[in-house]
């Protein structure tokens, strides 16, 4: 019989490799702004240009319907993406430094798509879009990290990147289109589950009406509270896993049937809550939907789990295109 050996680790020994291998990172971060402290003198008027139109920018995100009060926090998953995957980017900026000198065009790239980044941030300040603020920010920070660490870097954080895309304010039209198709799907089909338990219960519209209790299915209600923010932390989940293509759409239509499903769930429960106590039913269709986000996500985390990897770490390709 052969004998296996297993390989025995101390924690202590892994978190001193940790912390070395953190201590490089911000080694090399320190050592490119030494090496680049001359482009201060362009970079600091620059941003003092940029302070009114990142305080419009700032205030937009702030100010953002209910449906889309996820996106300040877009920023945040971004840096997180990016910190689970830093080794990976020094891997990448040493071996590019190993191999080409200094000035090459795979370490430094051409400043003109942060100078164009500025220009649209400048136009959407002037015309006061939204959106065009949040693609103008976006460029200008991915013109700068193509110019100071190139192109090959650059693509190394697609990830993120794509994940920052979530940021982008979505039209007001859109998103009143998207909240009346729902509250009428929705109120639909949370008719049809009140009237099995109450028969004299029927649906006009987005209104529910249960004997001498109506109630109206209108926008905190709607489902789009819901439905935008799991989906976007499930896109979140699948590029942090590193989840296949495939299964990342597999997921995010799970993930858009489970939350409709979730805010059927509310407006039964406020059906319900109405018939006895109308007031505290039309406190629950105001409230905000964050439990029923959470739960929504939950079991979406928990569908990731059986069809997709469990640890991004060993999964690295996962996010290639299946091969045929």
């Amino acid at each position: 019989m052969e004998a296996r050996t297993h390989k025995f680790i101390p924690k202590a020994f892994t978190g001193i490799v940790s912390n070395a291998d953190n201590r490089r990172v911000l080694d090399d971060v320190w050592h490119t702004i030494k090496k680049e402290k001359h482009w201060l003198l362009l970079v600091i008027p620059l941003l003092l240009s940029l302070y009114g139109p990142i305080q419009w920018l700032a205030q937009q995100w702030s100010q953002s319907s209910d449906a889309l009060g996820f996106q300040p926090l877009v920023p945040l998953g971004v840096a997180y993406l990016v910190w689970a995957e830093r080794d990976s980017f020094s891997g990448t900026y040493r071996g590019l430094a190993d191999i080409y000198p200094e000035g090459h065009k795979s370490r430094r790239g051409t400043p003109i798509v942060a100078y164009l980044g500025c220009l649209i941030l400048f136009f959407s300040y002037i015309t006061t879009i939204g959106m065009v603020a949040v693609i103008g920010f976006w460029v200008t920070v991915i013109g700068i990290i193509l110019h100071i660490y190139g192109l090959t870097v650059l693509r190394a954080l697609w990830r993120p990147f794509l994940f920052a895309a979530t940021m982008i304010p979505v039209p007001g039209s859109l998103v009143d289109m998207a909240t009346s198709y729902l509250q009428r799907g929705c109120a639909t089909a949370a008719g049809a589950v009140l009237k099995l338990i109450y028969p004299q219960a029927h649906t006009i519209g987005n209104f529910i009406s249960i004997g001498s209790y109506t109630a109206q299915v209108s926008g905190p209600c709607s489902g789009v509270g819901i439905l935008l923010p799991v989906m976007v932390l499930t896109l979140f989940l699948a590029l942090l896993r590193k989840i296949r293509w495939t299964i990342t759409m597999i997921l995010l239509g799970c993930a858009a049937g489970i939350s409709l499903v979730m805010n059927t769930i509310r407006i039964v429960i406020m059906g319900a809550i109405g018939v006895q106590n109308p007031r505290l039913a039309e406190q629950l269709h105001d409230a905000n939907s964050w439990v029923f986000t959470a739960l929504a996500f939950y079991l979406t985390f928990l569908l990731a789990g059986r069809i997709g990897p469990r640890t991004y770490r060993h999964y690295d390709d996962e996010m290639l295109p299946d091969e045929d």
